[in-house]
């Protein structure tokens, strides 16, 4: 029978893959319970490694915690991607409001239900988007475009252009061990 590791909460321990880092941003990762049990998902690996702990749930009204961030007037974004049915307000990364973000906030699930939790969720589409242009390393699940980054990924693609160089080196070898221990479970 398998066993819960109570650290990076699952079933399968990745916990001997994860270094940890400190970020000098605030991370708040939202993560879909779907996603949360999903032996390839990254967000798990993302908080495992910054030190944090994930919020699980689809809809958070009853979140007052999150909901009063939002209002707490540090400068913030959600890491995503620009999408016709959301009006957030864009912050482009070589903007001067860029480089003034303490806290990234970041939907861990698929990209159909990360649109779905914001839109779900109004106190995420008071915050501005912030994206990053990188292309994916995915090897062990497929991504709709080379475009499209796991969750470590983004979160390494951000710390790197903040100049977080040895945080987005980490996660980023982090997410390189983790590919390498997820591809020996893998059938040939």
């Amino acid at each position: 029978m398998k066993q819960w590791c109570k650290q990076c909460r699952g079933f399968r321990c990745i916990c001997h893959l994860a270094t940890t880092t400190s970020s000098a941003l605030q991370w708040i990762i939202l993560q879909h319970p779907s996603e949360a049990k999903h032996a390839k998902n990254t967000g798990r690996l993302l908080a495992l490694s910054l030190g944090i702990t994930p919020c699980i749930g689809e809809e958070f009204s009853d979140n007052t915690a999150l909901q009063q961030m939002i209002g707490d007037n540090i400068p913030q974004a959600l890491l995503f991607v620009e999408h016709p049915l959301l009006s957030n307000p864009t912050i482009d990364l070589n903007d001067d409001s860029a480089a003034t973000l303490q806290r990234i906030w970041v939907i861990d699930a698929t990209w159909r239900k990360a649109l779905k939790m914001i839109l779900a969720n109004p106190f995420l589409r008071q915050l501005p988007i912030i994206t990053v242009n990188s292309t994916t390393q995915w090897s062990v699940r497929s991504a709709p475009s080379e475009q499209h980054l796991a969750t470590i990924e983004a979160a390494a693609a951000l710390c790197q252009h903040f100049g977080e160089h040895a945080v987005a080196q980490t996660l980023s070898q982090n997410f390189l061990h983790w590919q390498d221990e997820i591809s020996r479970f893998r059938p040939d």
